[in-house]
Order: structure tokens, then C-alpha cells, then sequence
């Protein structure tokens, strides 16, 4: 977008695939904060935002499907489209609140994709 914002590296978790940044309070006006897993409701609107194929700050709308677990994590299940490449990408409610980082689908089915819940990404 034109932009950087410094950051600096807080936790990795190289088996998991994820890493957690620390930057500044400079996030862009759309972060506002986490909501936990425990609030989510199903059938509440949601956005995903990723880099599909590279096609920086993609946007994808939809719903909640279900909260489910997962070799122990806790999953939020939605019907927005996550694409191969949006892996890492968020998950956000309508206010702008993180509710979890976008991680695989079910290619066997449709509309089936997975965000691991925000809290349970940062544990």
C-alpha cells in the first residue's frame, strides 16, 4: 500500500507456521483489537483479508459457519473465501475487532475455511 510499518519479532512457533509481531499503536485504522473466541458468534458477518496469489490486501466477505477445534485448537469456520497464499491473513468482525488469522480450507467441499480463533493464535 505504499507503506511500512516497523516491527519487530515477538514469538515464532516454526512447527505451527506462525509467528506473532510486535509494532507500535501505528496500525491502520481497520485493526482496532483481538475478540476472543469465547464472542463469536455464529452467523455474525466477517472479512477476511489477505494476499492470495499475491494480490496484496484482498478482500473477502462472509459469515460464521461454526466454532470447532482441531488437534486442540480452537477454529473459526466461515464461508469467506480464503485462497491459496491467504494463509496468515485475518480474520476481522464487523467493527474491525481481529478475530483470528486465516490458516487452511477443505478443498473437498465448498466454502469450507478455517481461521485459528485470535486468542488461541496468540497463546
Amino acid at each position: 500500500m505504499g507503506w511500512s510499518l516497523p516491527a519487530r519479532l515477538k514469538a515464532s512457533d516454526r512447527e505451527g507456521d506462525r509467528c506473532i509481531l510486535e509494532v507500535g499503536n501505528n496500525l491502520p485504522a481497520y485493526v482496532r483489537r483481538g475478540r476472543g473466541y469465547t464472542a463469536v458468534k455464529i452467523g455474525e458477518n466477517v472479512a477476511a483479508i489477505s494476499n492470495p496469489k499475491g494480490l496484496e490486501t484482498s478482500l473477502s466477505r462472509g459469515i460464521v459457519g461454526q466454532k470447532r477445534s482441531r488437534g486442540g485448537l480452537r477454529l473459526i469456520q466461515t464461508d469467506a473465501a480464503i485462497s491459496s497464499g491467504s494463509s496468515g491473513g485475518g480474520l476481522f468482525d464487523r467493527s474491525g475487532y481481529l478475530m483470528g488469522i486465516t490458516t487452511f480450507t477443505i478443498a473437498e467441499g465448498q466454502s469450507l475455511n478455517f481461521a485459528i480463533a485470535i486468542d488461541e493464535f496468540c497463546r
